[in-house]
């Protein structure tokens, strides 16, 4: 059974498009007289999915973690800029693709200042506390942050905002999926194929809606169904860029636990 995105969405291309055309289009291109072997995998791996699928997939998408600043290395260019330096080893040997805000207190510290703890614990109850969380929900975030960050090299982050960042506190950013996107959980695995089958389909209509042409008019024959199933390809690339902006955008972000209980906190109420 193939649970690895990219396992599942070279299958499933090879599934949905004949094999006679993924070898046709696919085939390395060679100067010898011997036909060359042709590893299909290998191929939509390289042309397709990597330099194409995976790319749009982090743009719209990515994994979104929290970073604690204090054993961070910093510099301050002038009085009101701090960069940070985050190593691999606290982003799972992933790259930042954005970083969304900085905050000041960390989450132990922030507890200390539950309004609730100022009262008799007798008087606390699960109504006050859901009541609490309702009227949290409609205030503003009591959490001192801010989202003047930017990336500003691999992994480095500049902070534009106060004299002096706090040494507690954390960044919160997008990490970029590892090579075999393996953060993408198993209930999303048919989406993302989906866009990889969309994403060939494009490109084969790509490589090929000229050559075919050029096939009728140098080579003066008809090429049947090849013909008839590339050009049914044609609005491939708008259905592809559908895809990604209207599906695969709120399926990536639900994909991601962080990212979907934060929007679900924020809608309902929490304690956040």
């Amino acid at each position: 059974m193939q649970l690895n995105p990219i396992d599942r969405a070279i299958f499933e291309i090879k599934f949905a498009i004949p094999r006679e055309i993924l070898t046709e289009v696919f085939k390395p291109l060679t100067f010898s007289w011997t036909p060359a072997s042709v590893n299909l995998d290998e191929q939509i791996l390289n042309k397709v999915i990597r330099p194409k699928v995976f790319v749009d997939a982090n743009i719209v998408g990515g994994s979104e973690v929290i970073i604690p600043t204090h054993s961070l290395a910093r510099d301050s260019s002038d009085e009101y800029t701090t960069i940070f330096h985050i190593p691999k080893n606290l982003t799972q040997g992933r790259s930042i693709l954005a970083v969304l805000s900085i905050s000041y207190m960390d989450a132990a510290t922030l507890s200390a200042y539950n309004r609730t703890a100022i009262y008799d614990p007798c008087s606390i109850t699960a109504n006050g506390q859901a009541a609490e969380a309702l009227f949290n929900s409609a205030n503003t975030i009591i959490m001192p942050s801010t989202a003047r960050v930017e990336l500003v090299a691999e992994n480095t982050v500049m902070v534009r905002d106060t004299a002096r960042v706090q040494a507690t506190g954390f960044l919160r950013c997008l990490l970029a999926y590892d090579a075999s996107m393996s953060q993408i959980q198993i209930g999303s695995i048919l989406d993302f194929t989906e866009l990889a089958v969309l994403g060939t389909k494009a490109y084969i209509y790509n490589e090929y809606r000229v050559k075919l042409d050029e096939g009728k008019l140098k080579g003066g024959f008809e090429l049947g169904s090849f013909r008839e199933i590339v050009e049914s390809y044609s609005d491939s690339r708008e259905q592809y860029n559908e895809y990604l902006r209207t599906i695969w955008r709120k399926v990536a972000h639900m994909n991601d636990r962080e990212s979907y209980e934060r929007l679900i906190r924020a809608q309902v109420g929490g304690f956040r």
